[in-house]
């Protein structure tokens, strides 16, 4: 069924706006515990069982401040919803994994990801690393900490 698009909701955690986080996962039970432990915290969260199911969520106006995305979807793999997502809308993301730390670590493996989850998932874990990515994403993204461009020249600091 196709996407209908609606008027956009855009969620990047301005000052009184609640971050809007989209998350990813084939497993109903991924998805239920995320949203327990992170709506408490203020935390809008949409949930999708496919990439095709996330972007549809996307070509309804929403955009998240963070998407959180298994590693293997029916769909698509992590690190090609974390490039796509990258690459079109500046989205971090966080990938779900079975992986330990050390095998995270591999070169290359998660070059797209803001950083990643092993599973089970730890709420402490969860919430602590969604909180420093938008963080991180924010600051990237402010006027203050923008870059400058070889040749162009910032006024006002």
């Amino acid at each position: 069924m196709p996407c209908e698009p609606k008027r956009s909701h855009h969620y990047r955690s301005a000052r009184g706006q609640r971050p809007l986080i989209l998350v990813m996962s084939g497993s109903t039970v991924v998805r239920t515990t995320i949203r327990r432990h992170l709506e408490p915290r203020g935390y809008i969260v949409q949930s999708a069982r496919t990439f095709a199911d996330g972007r549809c969520a996307l070509s309804h106006g929403n955009v998240p401040a963070v998407a959180i995305a298994d590693l293997c979807l029916a769909d698509a793999t992590g690190p090609e919803v974390a490039h796509w997502l990258q690459s079109r809308h500046e989205i971090p993301v966080l990938l779900l994994t079975d992986f330990s730390r050390h095998e995270c670590s591999l070169p290359g493996y998660y070059q797209f990801a803001a950083d990643y989850l092993a599973k089970p998932l730890r709420p402490v874990e969860l919430r602590c690393r969604v909180e420093t990515v938008l963080g991180k994403h924010v600051r990237a993204h402010s006027p203050r900490h923008r870059r400058v461009a070889p040749g162009e020249t910032e006024v006002g600091r």
